[in-house]
């Protein structure tokens, strides 16, 4: 179904048959022969807080800030790991929502620029002091093994 809600559609060349196999565009396996045919899902759809690309967790709000810097189709596809189809998809909803997807996209940003509460930003400074902390007790641990074995090795 595209956002229209016109059923999608493509077709196989069977071939044992003389007439195209027609098929429903959805996640799905199917035979044709001795072949499988994977048929990628490029369907959007409002699970959770954001509209996002079926079957991944990409949401168009990814795909936006691409398409908007410029980026064809297929790249942002190979970035993300997704068929040209289903990032067609994003940008063909972003286009028939635009009010509604920069209203939400400019909220986005802003609450980006915003950055992290404190109690939360104190957390995660404390987090990183730790790991710091642990990266070096490591590198020194090594740097005396390393220099142990040099000196045993020279007994």
């Amino acid at each position: 179904m595209d956002l229209l809600g016109n059923a999608t559609t493509a077709a196989v060349d069977h071939p044992c048959a003389s007439v195209a196999s027609v098929f429903l565009c959805k996640m799905q396996w199917m035979w044709f022969g001795r072949r499988a045919v994977t048929v990628i899902d490029a369907e959007i759809i409002k699970a959770g807080r954001t509209p996002r690309i079926a079957g991944s967790r990409i949401t168009i709000y990814d795909v936006l800030d691409y398409h908007r810097n410029g980026w064809c189709r297929d790249e942002i596809a190979a970035l993300f790991d997704l068929s040209s189809r289903q990032v067609e998809a994003a940008i063909r909803y972003i286009d028939a929502h635009q009010d509604e997807v920069m209203a939400e996209y400019e909220l986005i940003l802003a609450r980006h620029a915003r950055g992290n509460p404190p109690e939360l930003e104190a957390k995660l400074n404390a987090a990183h002091e730790r790991l710091q902390a642990m990266l070096r007790e490591r590198r020194q641990r090594k740097g005396r093994e390393a220099q142990d074995e040099r000196h045993s090795g020279r007994h």
